[in-house]
């Protein structure tokens, strides 16, 4: 099967310039894992560019969004 970081990767190309959620991340990437996956994705091999955002939602909860622009 594929790697961990590999499913992360794929939903972030499939969702190109789309912010997604970091637990729809975490579901593919691991619950404990998943920003480990995401800093590896940004150096060899993968290269990726990788943005994060925060928002505050209106009942005050952040919201940790990426996205491959």
């Amino acid at each position: 099967g594929k790697s961990r970081c590999a499913k992360v990767a794929q939903q972030l190309l499939w969702r190109r310039g789309h912010w997604i959620d970091g637990l729809t991340l975490a579901a593919v990437g691991g619950v404990y894992a998943w920003r480990s996956r995401v800093a590896e994705l940004r150096k060899a091999p993968w290269h990726l560019t990788i943005e994060n955002r925060q928002r505050r939602l209106e009942n005050g909860v952040i919201k940790s969004e990426y996205r491959v622009p």
